[in-house]
């Protein structure tokens, strides 16, 4: 694939709108309570 390909297809790409890449949680998250429970660092020593 030439740049002038990926150039073409990557505009083509964005002319559905935005948001091409989304982050959503693994677990629930209902409260506030429960994101604090997911986001409190030091977790990825579990």
């Amino acid at each position: 694939m030439t740049p002038d390909d990926l150039e073409r297809r990557a505009l083509a790409l964005h002319e559905t709108g935005p948001g091409k890449l989304e982050v959503r949680p693994t677990v629930p998250l209902e409260t506030r309570e429960d994101l604090a429970l997911a986001y409190t660092p030091g977790v990825a020593a579990v």
